[in-house]
């Protein structure tokens, strides 16, 4: 093998570093391709994600009295069913915070709220829940309350960090910004 070295001439060896040459940058053209490929595939998830998950949550939201019994409110006007398909329909965009927060409103929370749906469907036709008076509710019901006070809160955030990652405008902001002022968490 050294010998077929030394045999050759420089000609030879301006061929086999060409050679050489070109099959590295085949290699290195596609580990970039794919490279490239892959960060635009991460992209286009966030952003499926965003306009799929947040900006109809955040839509949905706007629309809503950032009261503390939030979800009372949406009950009574007999507009949770349409929130929770849109959660539903878009589960796998949600954040690992927020997944867990809304495993723990399905699982405890909206049990509690329909137990107690005619109660609080009265209450929120009577616009109990705005008047600022004090409200006799099941303690169960009013600890959904406020889980799903906090799963708001956790959207709205997981929406402006992702808006802010994508370099977009994040619309959530005002809305985390009032809600964070006006309703509360879970001791």
């Amino acid at each position: 093998m050294k010998e077929w070295f030394k045999s050759l001439k420089p000609s030879d060896w301006l061929q086999l570093i060409s050679i050489i040459a070109s099959i590295a940058a085949i290699f290195i053209s596609n580990m970039l391709g794919r490279w490239d490929a892959l960060r635009q595939s991460k992209r286009q998830q966030k952003l499926n994600r965003y306009n799929n998950l947040y900006i109809p949550f955040i839509k949905f939201i706007f629309h809503e009295d950032p009261i503390p019994l939030l979800l009372a409110n949406i009950v009574g006007n007999n507009e949770f069913d349409e929130l929770d398909n849109l959660i539903k329909g878009n589960l796998k965009y949600l954040g690992k915070s927020s997944a867990d927060k809304y495993y723990k409103l399905v699982n405890t929370g909206v049990p509690a709220i329909r137990n107690n749906f005619d109660k609080i469907l009265k209450m929120a036709q009577k616009g109990e829940f705005q008047s600022g008076k004090s409200i006799n509710m099941d303690k169960e019901a009013y600890q959904a309350c406020l889980l799903f006070n906090d799963f708001v809160l956790e959207v709205l955030q997981e929406s402006v960090d992702l808006a802010k990652e994508l370099k977009l405008e994040p619309v959530g902001q005002t809305l985390l910004d009032v809600y964070s002022k006006k309703i509360r968490r879970p001791e």
